[in-house]
């Protein structure tokens, strides 16, 4: 599979409490493997138990409203 080399921003909201940094950084892993150029702005708002991933502002990943754990 080829990678895509264009370059967008992303912004990942994690919880700032019981291990939710691990969880967002695996998820900016795999995302940078498949997107090297993308801009993640990784940022937490505090204690959510919820891993959000957005993309121009549109959600499109949440742990807590059905997706589940970031695999």
């Amino acid at each position: 599979m080829a990678k895509n080399d264009k370059a967008f921003n992303l912004e990942i909201i994690y919880c700032g409490a019981w291990g939710g940094l691990p969880e967002a950084n695996y998820a900016s892993k795999v995302i940078r493997t498949v997107f090297p150029k993308v801009d993640i702005n990784q940022h937490t708002p505090g204690k959510t138990s919820n891993l959000v991933i957005k993309y121009d502002g549109k959600e499109i990943y949440n742990k807590v409203n059905g997706d589940g754990k970031f695999r």
